[in-house]
């Protein structure tokens, strides 16, 4: 198989393990979302609505499933990342570097740290709507209608931070495992059709160090570097290393 179609290959699995992640999000986050709206109908008391929601929040399976993602997603990432290169390059004896591995584990306590700071903001959100519309009077309908349109925001937001971190992940992975085995180039691949940003139509199937990608400017508002996110949110392409092949 070509080096696209068993990157392809890859990403379907990927996407069908953050696919999974996803549904059970939202699944809990609507779950969360009920159960703040009876403690409004019901009346609640503002001096504890911050640890009532926190309590909804800790007894949900909302942190399950972020533990779950951590632990699985990432695992399942890195394999996949092995087999890519396996797959590629099978006379080679491809190893992640103890440096690398930590590397990965230091990621993940970095993605559960925006997770939880966006949880927390959320609560605090939650709170001051609560307490705010409490002192107003305003109608439990008003309220809970809020409290759905910060869960869904929130959800939002936590959506494209798992899409990211299984991005980061993924990518971070397949460059570590390259460079752990003396690979110092990487060709940009991917989709040359349908909806793609300017820098990947300018820049797939060119081959460059790592340093010379991280040097490139992938859009304005982007996240960076390039290395990690490659053309922005979302972006559909990769880099793996290549071995004796000149740029086209």
């Amino acid at each position: 198989m070509s080096l696209e179609g068993e990157l392809s290959k890859s990403d379907k699995k990927i996407d069908s393990l953050l696919t999974d992640y996803t549904k059970r999000f939202d699944s809990s986050l609507g779950a969360i979302d009920k159960e703040i709206s009876k403690i409004v109908s019901k009346g609640v008391n503002p001096s504890l609505a911050k640890s009532q929601i926190q309590s909804i929040f800790n007894n949900s399976s909302y942190a399950q499933t972020i533990e779950d993602y951590l632990s699985k997603g990432y695992q399942n990432t890195l394999d996949e990342s092995y087999n890519l290169y396996d797959n590629l390059y099978s006379n080679k004896n491809f190893k992640f570097s103890d440096e690398s591995l930590q590397g990965f584990l230091t990621r993940k306590e970095q993605d559960l740290d925006i997770f939880t700071e966006l949880q927390n903001t959320l609560i605090t959100r939650l709170n001051t709507e609560i307490v705010n519309a409490t002192i107003a009077g305003l109608s439990p309908v008003l309220v809970e209608q809020t409290i759905t349109n910060l869960i869904e925001k929130f959800k939002s937001d936590m959506t494209t931070e798992l899409e990211l971190s299984i991005a980061r992940v993924y990518r971070t992975a397949n460059t570590a495992l390259a460079k752990d085995n003396d690979i110092e180039r990487f060709k940009y691949v991917g989709p040359t059709g349908g909806n793609i940003r300017p820098f990947c139509l300018e820049y797939v199937g060119k081959i460059k160090t790592m340093d010379e990608w991280n040097e490139l400017d992938n859009g304005k508002g982007q996240p960076k570097p390039v290395s990690e996110y490659q053309g922005g949110y979302r972006c559909r392409h990769s880099f793996v290393g290549v071995i004796d092949e000149d740029e086209d």
